[in-house]
């Protein structure tokens, strides 16, 4: 039985490790992707959950919450008009809002003044689906560390699979 349960560490190693090829793909493909300028129509702040933060010198701790900020833009290609939210492709290949679960709320004043609504802002568009656009193009993610966290699983489930058999 333990044997089922090292071979499922190395699988998910495996998995992990495909699925962030496949963000890291999907994200560089955007590269070539054509700009236009856009506009800011409005940015919305979403509560996510929340944290516990704790300090560890005095024993006692706080929560934060996290928001995710949304950002909503038009931009015109070929004389349409197009609105999307997408910010990003994050690295797992899918598309993502502004990189806000990592920001709290005091850093939600700063996403503001740089998205706030009427401003300009540059715009990537799929030149073969043109209604599909990022703000920020390219692979959003920290490959090294994401391949690292496949191959520890990997290593650990073949080493624990080795030893137990």
């Amino acid at each position: 039985m333990k044997a089922l349960g090292h071979s499922f560490t190395i699988l998910f190693g495996i998995g992990f490790i495909l699925i962030c090829l496949f963000g890291y793909i999907k994200g560089n493909a955007t590269e070539d992707w054509p700009s236009t300028e856009g506009k800011v129509i409005s940015l919305d702040l979403k509560r996510k959950w929340v944290v516990f933060q704790s300090d560890r010198s005095t024993g006692t701790g706080t929560k934060k919450r996290k928001y995710k900020a949304i950002i909503t833009y038009g931009y015109n290609v070929a004389g349409i008009d197009y609105i999307a939210d997408n910010y990003e492709i994050n690295f797992l290949g899918f598309t993502d809002y502004l990189v806000g679960s990592k920001y709290y709320l005091e850093n939600y004043l700063k996403i503001h003044e740089k998205y706030k609504p009427g401003k300009p802002l540059t715009v990537y568009y799929d030149p073969e689906d043109p209604g599909f656009a990022l703000v920020a193009k390219g692979y959003q993610g920290y490959l090294p560390m994401y391949l690292l966290f496949g191959l520890i699983a990997i290593v650990f489930g073949g080493y624990k699979l080795m030893k137990s058999s």
